[in-house]
């Protein structure tokens, strides 16, 4: 029954992402730029030089830079769904700011600066800590590995952190990060 409800929700959810689209495309031409994405509500809360650095990280079906609708609804599903695979791999590509394989601190730290900080924020140092205690990094040098991610389970929350972690604090609950009995804040 979950999952059913699941493939209910993803399927609504890709309604509502081609819908979207369709309102998005202004000239009609079946392509959208970044200036277009970011007016979907979906990305509204992340700030816009977080956003044009993810969007640099796509894979572009047709043309570099221009999505077209299929760009779109994996795009958003991407931001909506943390837990398969190929979406962790983007948003690690994406975190990983210097392609060493590990979101270090360095990392972190432009995604922190880079957050929209209206409404108050956390400390960076905060952050950083909360999320080595996350995903128990086997490295906590070198930073957090994808693998490091994956075995914690919480994909959602430590990338909501790194991306949005100034929304995602304000408006949801620790429960939501997790789908275990333990709550990692």
């Amino acid at each position: 029954l979950e999952h059913t409800l699941f493939e209910v929700q993803r399927t609504a959810s890709g309604y509502a992402s081609r819908y979207a689209f369709c309102l998005l495309d202004d000239d009609c031409d079946g392509l959208i730029g970044l200036e277009e994405v970011v007016r979907y509500e979906l990305f509204l809360p992340y700030s816009i030089p977080v956003l044009q650095h993810c969007y640099q990280h796509w894979h572009f079906v047709e043309i570099p830079g221009r999505m077209n609708s299929e760009d779109f609804l994996n795009f958003t599903q991407f931001a909506e769904d943390k837990t398969h695979r190929a979406s962790q791999l983007f948003w690690f590509s994406c975190a990983d700011i210097d392609g060493d394989g590990y979101i270090g601190r360095h990392d972190v730290r432009w995604l922190y600066d880079h957050v929209d900080k209206s409404g108050g924020c956390i400390p960076f140092q905060d952050l950083y800590v909360q999320l080595l205690d996350m995903t128990r990094a086997s490295d906590k040098e070198a930073g957090i590995s994808l693998a490091d991610i994956r075995k914690s389970k919480l994909a959602g929350g430590v990338f909501g952190l790194l991306f949005n972690h100034n929304n995602l604090l304000l408006r949801r609950t620790t429960a939501e990060f997790s789908t275990r009995n333990d709550v990692p804040l």
